[in-house]
């Protein structure tokens, strides 16, 4: 039998509590080095910046695609993990005054940033109207302050008693403006090359990446009862919908690949081939086999349906891979063909998912579900 003290250590909240400590233990002493590389070398460090930024954002974006998805949808499996992705949307304010760093320094990331090169561009020049510094910045700070209001409507619509339709609305404003920040904010890295299937294929990664989490919170710290005693219903569904996310992600980023394929036209094809060569394919094999492959055999078999453990295991591991990701549609702009990892990049990602975790563990509110969902 166990004792009360060892009750205590275990429970929910004592392991959230450690969870902020050493989350903001590892921020501290992560974000060291990320100084002296800002100062040393600010152009990689910006890169590095731009990978984590966008990635953290993309766990905040889909908790809040989470919770939109559930008012739309409803069932036990959001009532089951809404408070974990109330507690990520909540950061969304805060990663947008992160962007600061970016929207000052545009033109060590971007080329339509830079005049010199404009100058001697002509693809560059026609697309000036929308690729440019002053327009850029206006439409990120209108996405991410759409974004905070939505995740601030969000939280208190269960005081404020919205009707239905609202949600309904925010899905598709969610969906909308996050297309177009990611054609703003990724793709236009490399300005001559388009793709009408990218933003939709970020988009669900996102939302991939905040069910992922939210799942992890919820099987890690819930204040439901213990892990093994959780709904097996709650437990199915969790795994069933990450299980689809997981296929929706696959099947846009293999529509894509197939459409520039089939097309073989130089100005599209590029972008893959930049992404295939010099060490590049280590990566893109990493991304079939741990962001699809592995999930998907691991979850359509029901390995997560039963055990929250091995649900746990599996939603972290998409979570490592999905950076893993963004790293791969970033870094190649810059390093086109010839894989150069550094340091850094992991390095500034861990600084930032520690500040952003200790964030997220510090927020006052219950974790238990909403519903008896884990009872």
């Amino acid at each position: 039998m166990s004792s009360p003290r060892n009750d205590l250590a275990s429970s929910p909240a004592e392991r959230l509590r450690k969870l902020r400590l050493g989350s903001l233990l590892v921020g501290v002493i992560a974000s060291v080095p990320c100084i002296m590389a800002a100062l040393g070398e600010p152009t990689r460090f910006m890169q590095a910046y731009l990978v984590a930024w966008i990635f953290t954002l993309g766990v905040s974006m889909g908790s809040l695609g989470v919770l939109l998805l559930h008012r739309v949808s409803g069932g036990a499996w959001g009532n089951a993990i809404t408070r974990f992705a109330e507690r990520g949307s909540a950061l969304v304010p805060v990663l947008a005054l992160a962007f600061i760093p970016i929207a000052i320094d545009l033109p060590r990331l971007y080329l339509w940033a830079q005049p010199d090169v404009v100058s001697a561009d002509e693809v560059l020049q026609e697309k000036a109207i929308y690729l440019n510094p002053e327009s850029f910045r206006l439409r990120a700070a209108g996405y991410l302050v759409l974004w905070s209001l939505l995740a601030i409507v969000l939280r208190g619509s269960r005081r404020w008693k919205l009707p239905g339709n609202v949600s309904g609305v925010g899905m598709a404003v969610y969906f909308l403006t996050s297309t177009f920040a990611a054609v703003d904010w990724i793709m236009s890295l490399e300005p001559h090359w388009f793709s009408s299937t990218f933003g939709a294929m970020f988009v669900v990664g996102q939302a991939l990446s905040g069910l992922s989490f939210c799942v992890l919170a919820y099987v890690s710290y819930s204040t439901a009862p213990a892990a093994g005693s959780l709904a097996r219903k709650v437990l199915r569904d969790l795994n069933n919908l990450v299980l689809a996310f997981v296929m929706l992600w696959a099947y846009i980023a293999f529509t894509q690949y197939l459409i520039i394929y089939y097309g073989n036209l130089a100005e599209e094809a590029v972008w893959y081939v930049e992404r295939t060569e010099g060490g590049w394919e280590w990566i893109s094999l990493v991304l079939i086999a741990f962001h699809y492959a592995v999930p998907f055999l691991a979850l359509v078999g029901g390995a997560g349906k039963e055990n929250p453990k091995v649900l746990g295991w599996i939603t972290a591991g998409i979570l490592l891979v999905h950076w893993f990701d963004i790293y791969w549609l970033i870094i190649p702009a810059f390093s086109p063909g010839h894989l150069e990892f550094s340091w850094l990049e992991p390095t500034v990602a861990i600084a930032m998912g520690a500040w952003w975790l200790a964030a997220w563990s510090w927020q006052p509110g219950a974790l238990e579900p909403m519903a008896e969902a884990g009872a």
